[in-house]
This record gives C-alpha cells, structure tokens and sequence, in this order.
C-alpha cells in the first residue's frame, strides 16, 4: 500500500491489515439493512435525492441538461421522465463504498519508518466514494459549492489561499510593500512565522458546524432562493450521512465528520474552517499576512503580542468546535529556525532584510523518490514536461538562485534515477539554470504545430536522424493498443 504523500510502498500481512481495520472502524457505526436489503436501501436513497433535484428544476436552480446530467431525468412539457436506452446504465449505481487504510508516515525519518510498528504508524481511514449511489450528487454539489466556498473565504477573513503559487505571490507582494514603507537605515524588524495544522479535520468536524456554516455561505454568497439553499442543505445532509462502506461482509457508515474522499468534501471543509475563523476576524487582522489552505494555517506577525493573540484565538475558536491544533514556529530573531506551509519551506538565515527566505520543502521520507521510469512506453514529450513543470516550481519556490540551482541539481538526480534520457536531462537543466524569472517561464518563441503519429508498437517511436531531416516537425507517441475488455464492449 501507498504511503501518504511521499509515494512510498508499506507490505503488511492480512493479520496486522485486519487488525488495522479492525481498530480504524471503531469510528464507524455498523449499518443494519437486513430487512430491505442493501441494494433496495441505496436504490431508496437515490431515489430521494433524485426526487430532491426534481425539486431544484421546478425552482429554475438547476436546467434541463444538469437535471439529465445528475439524475438521468428528462424534462417535457413540464413531465418528467427517466431514460431508457443503454445509457440508464450510468444511474442506477448500487455500489457500496470500501474503506482502506492511509499511511500518514510523510514526517518521519526513513529509517525510523524501517524500525517502526505497523501498527504504531499514523493511519488516516479512507472511504473510496466517488462511484456510489450518491456520486452524482456530491458531484453536483462540489460543482456549486466550489465557487462560493472561494468567496465566502474572501470575506471576513480575507484567508483563502488557492495553492501555493498564490502564496508566493502574495509573500512577494507583501515584501515589496514593507520595502517600500521602511526607512533607510531602519533596524531589521522581527518577524513571527507560525504554521499550524488541525488534526484529523475531515474525521473531526461537527456536521452541526457544516451544515450552519454551509447555510451562511449559501445565503451570502449565492443566488438561489431560500427554497433552493434549504434543499441543498437536505442533499448535503443525505450524502454526509448515508455513505454507506463495506468491508468484508459487514456495512459501515460514518457517525462523524466529513467523508474524506467524497466529490463535495474539499468544498465542505473549506467552508466549515472559514466559519470557525470568522468570529475571530478581528484578532486575525494583527498578522501582517494570514493565509489559509483548507486546515493549513500559515501567519506573519510583527510582534510577540499580537503572534500570542493570534495563537491564543485560534486554539479557542478549533477548540470550541472540537478540534485541535498543532503549531510550528520560526522567529527571525533567532540564528536558525524553519517552518514549511505546503511545499514552501521559510529557512531563518540573517543575511536576508526580512531575515528569512524562502525555499522548496521535500519531505524527509521523499529524499529518494523517483518519477516514471524513462524507459516506458511514453514520448520523450512526456519526460520533458515533467522536468519543465518541476523546474518552473523550484524556480517560484526559491528566493535565491543559488538555493534554485542546488534544487536543480536535485532534481536532476532524481530524473538520472528514473532513467530518463540523459541528453534530453541535460539540456534542460542547463535551460532552467539561466531561468531569472522567478513567478513564470521565459516566453518561448512560437514554433509551428507539430505533425504528431500514434502507435501501439513501441519499438517504431524513435525517428531516424534522416527521417527527422525529412521532415523536422514529425513526433511519434505511444498510443496503448486496444484491451479485450474493451473490444468486447
């Protein structure tokens, strides 16, 4: 099984996997549908939530395409009716979800995760819910929530952080904002950098502070009529308590929180966080910069007061709903110190003005990972991307070029390991290296399209150096053959 994050591989027997299972579905309450049956009680379930988007429709919520899209229910001269041709198939989905086991093993050592229990290991219980009964609804809804739930962040906290290029951008923006108000000859102020998580937010959030939280953002940030918000509350609530899980032959359904791994929890969760911070917007406002990626904090402050203000709001407003924090520290005072948010690492060092810089953050047990194997069946495109992608990161991530150039050098490494050509490697390592850019890639000169091949025979993929004379623009890829799945299908 995959670890969290950092993409390493745990074997455990079936005894220690059953025990696991066995201690992480405690949390859970056993579901009883002897009497009707588990398809019969999912069919009933979407039903009612069908019946619900029928609702919406009349409303003028929702249109002829997404009631069609949702429910597989179509509209004529105000009749309502379900389709019947072979696409019925995609709407009546009885399939339980299935939970299995998550490693959370990203902030340790990799040699203490070789000495280490499996059953001491971190474990964050994942339900695989995105092709149940209800996925089409929870779909529907992350599809209406994602746009409110980033402008209820922008509100009374201003915190919404969409990544960390966002970040970034802000910090530096923030930076040259302080340049510009100092004095010359100014002494270096000090800073406060705290980062701190919540722990087990999804498993942990009151569904009473989802749903009020959820009703705010709707009425404040959203254009549909009291009717609508009340049957979309009815929806969430009807997917956050009927996720029904297997495992082995018993059903499980989750008593509290979020269902981490629905369509709709991103969304859900980043409401109900900006709902415990809004009572506290005031004492936030002390933070020279506050940002905010679903339960990952990160503030600046500018004095030991108002960091312990912040510090000291925080723990009571999560601890008022239940949920606990840890925290992360950095001061600029000190000689050394660093605190990551994201894959942003904030390295204390003196021989900055602001006294901190900013540099990627690899995790420890990802020292040695490795990307897709270069001798795979994909086009040389493909390796290119990935080494382009990741350059253009670690050049936005750190702050001084010579951090750049030695994370390069690191990521060279990494594509060598993964037997990527070492030509290709090469030259676009040495391309980055002159990158001055630090938000965005030099703008390349517009080349014609290319005139691209696909084949299922790997060993035709290399052009000849005559061929590739004959006709510069011509690229070949891999296209995988077809299965005998799907010619059956």
């Amino acid at each position: 099984m995959k670890l969290h994050k950092d993409g390493n591989i745990v074997i455990l027997d079936y005894e220690d996997y059953d025990a696991i299972m066995t201690k992480e579905l405690q949390q859970f309450e056993k579901l009883d549908v002897s009497v009707e049956g588990c398809d019969a009680y999912l069919e009933r379930l979407r039903n009612d939530c069908n019946d619900l988007m029928v609702k919406l429709h009349n409303l003028g919520a929702v249109n002829d395409e997404l009631l069609l899209h949702v429910t597989g229910t179509k509209c004529k001269s105000s009749s309502y009716r379900k389709v019947n041709s072979a696409s019925a198939k995609f709407f009546c989905c009885n399939t339980p979800a299935y939970a299995y086991p998550l490693f959370k093993a990203h902030k340790s050592t990799r040699e203490n995760l070789l000495n280490v229990d499996i059953k001491d290991m971190p474990v964050r219980l994942l339900q695989s819910a995105r092709n149940i009964s209800t996925s089409p609804i929870t779909a529907f809804l992350e599809l209406i929530l994602k746009p409110i739930s980033t402008d209820f962040c922008k509100n009374c906290p201003d915190e919404f952080c969409q990544d960390s290029h966002q970040y970034i951008r802000d910090l530096l923006k923030w930076k040259e904002c302080l340049t510009k108000t100092e004095e010359t000859g100014k002494q270096k102020q000090v800073f406060y950098i705290v980062a701190e998580d919540v722990k087990a937010l999804y498993p942990s959030l009151c569904r009473d502070t989802v749903t009020k939280a959820l009703r705010c953002a709707l009425e404040k940030h959203s254009n549909f009529n009291t009717n609508a918000q009340k049957i979309i509350v009815k929806l969430k609530e009807i997917c956050l308590n009927n996720v029904v899980t297997q495992c082995g032959d018993q059903l499980y359904t989750q008593k509290n929180g979020i269902v981490t791994g629905d369509n709709h929890s991103f969304s859900l969760a980043n409401i109900a966080v900006h709902c415990i911070l809004r009572p506290i917007a005031g004492v936030l406002r002390e933070a020279a910069l506050f940002h905010r990626f679903i339960d990952d904090i990160i503030w600046i402050a500018t004095s030991k007061l108002s960091n312990e203000n912040i510090r000291q709001a925080l723990t009571l407003a999560f601890a008022n709903s239940g949920l606990e924090l840890t925290f992360r520290q950095a001061c600029t005072a000190d000689q050394k110190g660093e605190v990551e948010f994201l894959d942003v690492n904030h390295c204390i060092t003196t021989d900055d003005d602001f006294g901190f810089v900013t540099k990627d953050f690899v995790k420890p047990t990802a020292e040695e990972r490795e990307f897709i194997n270069g001798k795979s069946h994909h086009p040389q495109s493909t390796f290119k991307s990935i080494l382009f992608g990741e350059a253009i990161r670690l050049r936005r991530l750190n702050e001084r070029k010579e951090d750049c150039l030695s994370s390069l050098n690191r990521l060279k490494e990494k594509a060598i390991r993964s037997n990527f050509p070492l030509d290709m490697t090469n030259d676009m390592m040495a391309m980055a290296s002159n990158w001055e850019e630090r938000l965005r890639a030099p703008k390349s000169e517009k080349k014609d399209d290319p005139q691209v091949w696909a084949t299922s025979f790997p060993h035709l993929i290399t052009l000849t150096k005559r061929e590739k004379n004959l006709n510069p623009k011509a690229m070949i890829t891999y296209k995988r053959p077809t299965t005998i799945g799907q010619l059956l299908l």
